[in-house]
């Protein structure tokens, strides 16, 4: 493993966000670059909140409802995943291994000089626990979101090579058919609208 650091401290000029950016910047994985952005308050005596990203399909966007409110009192740190957002679009598998994920977090908050953050995440697919588990020194607690847990026991390594199967061309109708599916409230076109754009964002 050769994980890198490539910070770019610089200001995001997305007007779009309720709260910019303090900082962005990549973590470099084997030639991967993850990009990550930190908001809030970078101080020692403050908590470190880290928003794991959840599948693919969307980037750290999806978190825009907690960061700023999380801001005021945190240093809260994001980052997308591969294959989508700001991060590289890898043609290998390996990089979307959920265990990758692991090393993607620890490179983060070491390029933040965090030392421990509470780890949040939705629709976990076992990334999370593997980092509480395996570094419990660098996680103060652990908040889950819909997870399935169980996908850390029995889908390792299978997720990417099935995906590699899916035909591109189907690509738009899933993401409106899937997001159609999760957001199926009434009067929950916004998040709809958002999750459907992100998700055609990757390629």
């Amino acid at each position: 493993m050769n994980v890198g650091l490539a910070s770019a401290e610089a200001r995001s000029t997305d007007s779009a966000l309720a709260r910019q950016p303090a900082a962005t910047g990549f973590v470099v994985r084997d030639g991967v670059r993850i990009a990550w952005e930190r908001y809030g308050r970078n101080e020692p005596s403050a908590p470190a909140v880290l928003l794991m990203p959840t599948w693919q399909i969307v980037h750290s966007r999806s978190w825009k409802l907690q960061v700023p409110d999380l801001a005021r009192r945190a240093t809260v740190l994001t980052f997308d995943p591969p294959g989508n957002g700001r991060s590289d679009r890898p043609r290998a598998t390996w990089p979307y291994d959920r265990r990758t994920w692991v090393d993607y977090a620890l490179a983060v908050l070491d390029s933040n000089d965090v030392e421990r953050a509470v780890v949040m995440a939705w629709c976990d697919e076992g990334q999370s626990l593997w980092l509480a588990a395996e570094h419990p020194e660098r996680v103060a607690g652990l908040v889950l979101f819909s997870a399935y847990p169980y996908a850390a026991l029995t889908l390792e390594g299978d997720g990417p090579a099935a995906a590699a199967e899916f035909d591109p061309g189907e690509w738009p109708a899933f993401v409106d058919d899937f997001f159609g599916r999760v957001f199926s409230e009434p009067h929950s076109s916004k998040p709809f609208e958002d999750a459907v754009a992100w998700g055609l964002e990757t390629d």
